[in-house]
């Protein structure tokens, strides 16, 4: 009993983050249930320079033998996450890119749970066939082959929603 009321003590001083709602003016795009599998999961959404997306992801999917959520798992000091598609970030972080680029630093970006992102002007070099928004693990790039998509009754799949923001000028 008196296990129980100090853990309720200490839960105390966790309190929940309240869920960040959609930034208002935003237009959706669509969902995606991403397969962890594919290194370039196409969502097909033509981006252009300077405009602004928001990401939201829920679920979870497995690497190998370990579950997480769109936020990976391991801390970026992790040794392993040198190897990672987008270096010193987390294991199985869920990340987006534009084309088919395995390494361009101004083209690949992390996501996580949440994220606003605004496409740079580099993808102004790429041909206007090349300029999509991929979704991504963050994973070694010879290990996608053991990456799992899980069930619903297993707190699958991992689901990520994409919403255009309004520019400042209109």
């Amino acid at each position: 009993l008196t296990l129980f009321g100090v853990g309720w003590l200490i839960a105390g001083w966790y309190p929940t983050k309240p869920e960040e709602p959609v930034p208002e003016g935003a237009t959706y795009l669509n969902d995606f249930d991403v397969d962890p599998r594919n290194p370039n999961f196409p969502t097909h959404i033509a981006v252009k320079a300077d405009e602004k997306y928001f990401f939201k992801a829920e679920g979870c999917w497995k690497d190998w033998f370990l579950e997480c959520g769109p936020n990976g798992w391991g801390p970026n000091w992790n040794p392993l996450a040198y190897w990672n598609r987008i270096k010193w970030r987390p294991l199985f972080l869920l990340c987006g890119n534009v084309g088919e680029s395995w390494n361009d630093k101004y083209l690949t970006f992390c996501i996580g749970d949440k994220n606003t992102w605004t496409v740079p002007s580099k993808v102004n070099e790429l041909d206007p066939e090349e300029q999509k928004l991929y979704l991504f693990a963050n994973d070694w790039k010879e290990k996608y082959g053991n990456n799992y998509a899980l069930e619903p009754k297993e707190g699958g799949p991992l689901k990520v929603t994409i919403y255009r923001l309004k520019s400042d000028e209109e």
